[in-house]
């Protein structure tokens, strides 16, 4: 079956909200959902220790300039690979819990901060990998780590929201790129014998073109700058 006759509602593990957001944004079909491209990238292919980060040889993160213009790749953004030291649930007294988790690589520890979301004491337990990216900031007159996305375990290794260049697509209220991201990779990992094919080989050989099924992969989770760019 082709993809533009697969419609969005069978989508697996997905709810009826989402479903109706994507709906929203004019995804009907699974290739809808895969022509629905990231209109920037979060750089976060730069990896980094602790050590790194608590030596200052990470330069602090500097937010562009706001200009009005959209730019296609973030700067100043890394990402670090660790495991869990330590988990701590604080209790507030306004109701609120803190979750303090202590990440260690090779040469340090850094700090991930969340909040009411004690569940994930029963998954992240000491020595799970643990997968950081954001950027660097002074406090204090210290650098310190700010977490922008986070992956665990197995997650953490391959990386589809850490470590890579991460697509950034348009959005819907209720709807995150990080759903529209994890929806996308299921097809294409799925589907992968069924991307189309809209030029004749002849005249991707004759122009040095890109086949279907490359260009979709690259344009959603580029594997380098190079192969965006392709």
């Amino acid at each position: 079956m082709k993809l533009d006759e697969i419609p969005i509602k069978s989508l697996p593990h997905t709810s009826g909200r989402t479903l109706k957001q994507l709906e929203n944004l004019n995804i009907h079909t699974y290739q809808d959902l895969l022509n629905h491209f990231p209109f920037r990238y979060e750089d976060y292919s730069h990896h980094v220790t602790a050590g790194d980060i608590h030596s200052g040889k990470v330069p602090p993160y500097q937010p562009a300039a706001d200009d009005g213009i959209v730019r296609l790749l973030s700067e100043g953004k890394v990402s670090v690979l660790g495991n869990v030291a330590s988990f701590a649930s604080l209790a507030t007294r306004r109701g609120i819990t803190v979750q303090k988790i202590k990440i260690q690589d090779e040469t340090g520890q850094l700090e991930l901060t969340l909040f009411n979301q004690p569940y994930l004491r029963s998954i992240l337990k000491i020595g799970t990998p643990v997968a950081l990216s954001g950027h660097v900031k002074i406090v204090e007159n210290r650098p310190q780590f700010q977490t922008e996305e986070f992956e665990v375990g197995e997650a953490a290794e391959n990386g589809l929201h850490t470590r890579r260049l991460v697509p950034v697509y348009p959005q819907t209220k209720g709807l995150s790129s990080k759903t529209i991201r994890e929806k996308i990779n299921s097809v294409l990992q799925t589907y992968v014998d069924a991307l189309p094919n809209t030029l004749p080989d002849e005249i991707r050989k004759t122009y040095n073109l890109k086949d279907d099924t490359f260009t979709y992969k690259q344009i959603h989770f580029p594997d380098s700058l190079d192969s965006l760019n392709q």
